[in-house]
């Protein structure tokens, strides 16, 4: 325990809070047969708090874990300078069943020691949140109350302020909710030299809850601590509660909670407890003490066998969940100032748990490129983190002068044709002077091209007569509501036809969307008869490509959380073989990102990582005003554009009905331009394209809604929209298991001049391979964009082929940007 209170403060304490002081002191031996591996840390460090204890966790209703934990500098963080709201309640979340877990992000965090949190999910798909704000003033006895906040939009967004339940209890436990729908929260209280459990009561949905009702209140035994509750087969509520230096005891209720019998030892000792049912109906008692340990119970509660071991630690206050194969994942965690939580995983057999790996699977590189986008690869980072790099603005590259284009032009796409040596860059958007309904008469696709994707043209055609003269760059006219939306790419299909290597999709909600084909990406011709997909609100850019990595097309649409343009703007998915036949939509997930507005998608693959798809899409602020009236005016905003705020954020995705949402903050922020602070001045182009030497190029709109409406275009070092990071005093990360199959191992990296990187295969257990570790990497200084590793017996890794490897980086005052093992 750190010193940071005076000793005289502890006594006031509630002793859950202290007795690991005492425990660490008595109880030193292991449980008989206690194997304290194979456990995966899922959160350690500062990114959440050097201490971290106290997890529970439950499943989403998109099918994800959840856990929460209490993260502070120590057993008890009260606030000082350095951590001024004190402890603090963090999650993380895991979309493959507790083999990877995301960053922590902080869920709560209030004024006080906000500690023990626990989560469960009610029938009604809130998620309610239990713990409770711990204060004291010097000279005076310590405050606290159980509380709860809650989430309506599966743990994106919680209440700003906790919902106070009962004051000078505490709690330690998740609401339970009953099959007839009562919830109840067990919580303790403890007063001068007697502690008991109770429950908290609610039989409305959690609008109301019941005054404490005290469980053991009377009994002789002190019961100093955490009560937990399980409802039986024949209705009856179980509760354990926590022993004061005596067995953990019971009590049941016949009643639904609203009165107990007198407490009875259960004949074993135990803190901390926590119920699960399983599928197969057995009980499930994890506690501290021996140890972490678990009782199983096969006769709904009238029997239990155990201790079975679950980790030599003893900090532990382990909760369990079942996993979608019927295992079980286990959280606990390890005490001490460096605490960390830590999982693993079982499978009940007659005998007890039978413990099963929680590696996460082997990822098969092959020699594609890979880039720190996102924690798919890493397993671990100490000193080391993400970094989202920022497009740098360069030139205008397009004025939407004409008159056919004008203050609402929009939507743009820009493609690389490799093909094209006179025009290999091809850009295509909407032209709009006026705003309107959407899929006006007004509306036209136009057409620019670029020998660089710098300096920009557009083409007198002659295709459609627009505004009075054919002297135009529009490549469709005429068909509405399909120049609304027009979005092209070029389809990398293997054996596609010449005279469909362009294709589009395009229209409105009332039109469905429809295809297009092009052999020239300038002369379009429909493809069917009638729409493709007609599901959707497509009220937006829904841009479509073909995914090598899944060996189809696909669509990214504009959807509405809420369906029928309710709820937030977002993106659904849909596939197809043949462009022609689409799935109907499935919403996308956004990992552990907020719900928000986002207006456009603009996924595609990266042009060197095809595997891998980037985002760019604008998040929209309704409502959100930064401009005065004045400066409205004086900036010619047009009516009505002028109230909201926008910009262009990043997200990744790997495939699947999933993007991944390691960055929050802005990709590219509105700036000091004040036209940038109008409505939808964040959209930006479909298409990230490689330029300069050692650049890659996107595109965004500036002034929109405005007549000085233009483009710019903004770059970064090529594979630079994120890197691993390290400050000079140095940090490392190691990645999941890798298989490979080339020769050598190519980075994309950037130091400073004191600054290095080396790295070090390992075999699976974390051991150096012969000839690969750390000390054997010749040091990498400078900056490169392929630089090839080699160590002390050269740079041939080819020996290592299809092996499992773990890759760990040493990084001092560097940026990791992408590595490769190529052919």
């Amino acid at each position: 325990m750190k010193p940071m209170l005076p000793l005289r403060s502890w006594r006031w304490i509630p002793k859950a809070l202290i007795g690991w002081v005492v425990l660490t002191a008595s109880q030193t031996r292991s449980v008989a047969g206690t194997d304290s591996g194979p456990y995966r840390v899922i959160s350690r460090g500062a990114a959440a708090g050097s201490y971290q204890a106290f997890p529970d966790a439950c499943r989403l209703a998109n099918g994800d874990l959840i856990c929460v934990f209490y993260a502070g500098y120590g057993h008890v963080s009260l606030p000082r300078p350095d951590w001024p709201r004190g402890g603090r309640i963090c999650a993380v979340r895991s979309s493959d069943e507790g083999r990877t877990w995301t960053e922590p992000r902080v869920l709560f965090d209030g004024p006080d020691d906000d500690r023990d949190p626990h989560i469960a999910r009610m029938s009604d798909g809130v998620l309610v949140c239990s713990f409770f704000p711990y204060r004291q003033a010097p000279g005076t006895q310590p405050e606290y109350e159980t509380s709860i906040v809650t989430s309506r939009d599966d743990g994106w967004t919680w209440d700003f302020e906790p919902r106070v339940l009962a004051p000078r209890w505490a709690v330690s436990a998740p609401v339970r909710e009953l099959s007839d729908g009562t919830r109840l929260l067990g919580v303790y209280h403890e007063d001068g030299d007697t502690a008991y459990g109770g429950v908290l009561r609610s039989t409305d949905q959690g609008k109301t809850w019941s005054a404490p009702i005290a469980i053991g209140q009377g009994s002789g035994v002190r019961l100093d601590a955490e009560t937990d509750v399980i409802e039986l087969k024949d209705g009856r509520i179980l509760a354990a509660l926590r022993g004061d230096k005596v067995p953990m005891h019971w009590a049941r209720s016949g009643d639904r909670g609203l009165s107990w019998s007198a407490v009875e030892s259960s004949g074993f000792p135990g803190h901390s407890p926590h119920f699960t049912r399983l599928t197969g109906g057995e009980i499930l008692l994890t506690h501290r003490l021996p140890q972490t340990a678990l009782h199983v119970s096969r006769d709904d509660g009238a029997t239990w066998s155990g201790p079975h071991a679950i980790d030599s630690v003893l900090g532990a206050y382990p909760a369990t969940v079942e996993l979608q194969d019927r295992s079980v994942l286990v959280v606990y965690y390890e005490e001490g100032i460096a605490s960390a939580i830590r999982a693993r995983r079982f499978r009940l057999s007659e005998s007890g748990p039978v413990w099963l790996p929680l590696e996460p699977d082997v990822r098969d590189l092959g020699s594609r490129r890979e880039l720190f986008v996102d924690r798919a690869l890493i397993d671990r980072m100490d000193g080391t983190s993400l970094h989202l790099h920022k497009p740098q603005p360069r030139e205008t590259v397009l004025k939407f002068d004409r008159l056919w284009e004008g203050a609402f032009s929009g939507y743009l796409t820009v493609l690389h044709d490799p093909d094209d040596a006179k025009r290999p860059f091809r850009m295509y958007y909407r032209g709009l002077p006026l705003a309107g309904k959407d899929g006006s008469t007004n509306e036209v696709t136009c057409y620019a091209e670029s020998r660089d994707g710098i300096a920009w043209s557009k083409p007198n055609l002659g295709l459609f007569k627009v505004a009075g003269t054919r002297r135009n760059n529009v490549v469709l006219a005429g068909q509405s509501p399909f120049s609304h939306n027009f979005s092209p790419f070029l389809d990398s299909r293997v054996g596609v036809s010449r005279e469909e290597r362009f294709k589009a999709l395009a229209g409105t909600a009332e039109s469905g969307l429809h295809a297009f084909a092009s052999g020239d990406g300038l002369h379009w011709r429909r493809l069917g008869s009638g729409p493709v997909l007609t599901r959707g609100a497509f009220d937006s850019q829904n841009v479509a490509c073909w995914s090598p990595a899944e060996g189809r097309y696909v669509l990214f649409l504009r959807t509405w959380s809420g369906g029928d343009f309710a709820g937030y703007r977002t993106i659904s998915r849909s596939t197809s073989e043949d462009f022609l036949h689409w799935t109907q939509p499935e919403p996308m997930t956004f990992s552990d990102g907020p719900p928000e507005h986002l207006y456009t998608s603009q996924t595609q693959p990266y042009f060197r990582a095809p595997h891998l798809l980037v985002a760019t899409p604008m998040r929209f602020m309704p409502g959100r005003q930064v401009l005065s009236e004045a400066q409205a005016r004086e900036l010619g905003v047009k009516p009505g554009y002028a109230g909201d705020a926008a910009e262009a954020v990043f997200m990744t995705s790997r495939g699947g009905n999933r993007y991944d949402r390691t960055f929050l903050e802005g990709f590219i922020r509105p700036g000091l331009d004040p036209g940038n602070w109008a409505s939808r001045a964040g959209l930006t182009a479909l298409g990230i394209v490689g330029t300069a030497s050692g650049e890659m190029s996107l595109y965004k709109q500036a002034h929109y809604a405005q007549s000085s409406g233009h483009l710019v275009r903004h770059t970064l070092r090529t594979d630079g929209f994120a890197s691993v990071t390290a400050p000079f005093r140095g940090g490392e990360l190691v990645t999941h298991p890798l298989r490979f199959s080339g020769r050598r191992l190519v980075i994309n990296v950037s130091t400073g001049a004191a600054g290095s990187l080396r790295v070090e295969l390992q075999d699976l257990a974390g051991k150096p391979l012969p000839g690969f570790g750390l000390a054997d990497c010749h040091e990498v200084v400078g900056d490169d964009l392929e630089r090839t590793i080699t160590w002390a017996g050269g740079a041939d890794v080819s020996a290592l082929r299809g092996t499992p490897v773990r890759l760990r980086w040493f990084l001092k005052d560097a940026d990791l940007y992408a590595f490769q093992f190529p052919e």
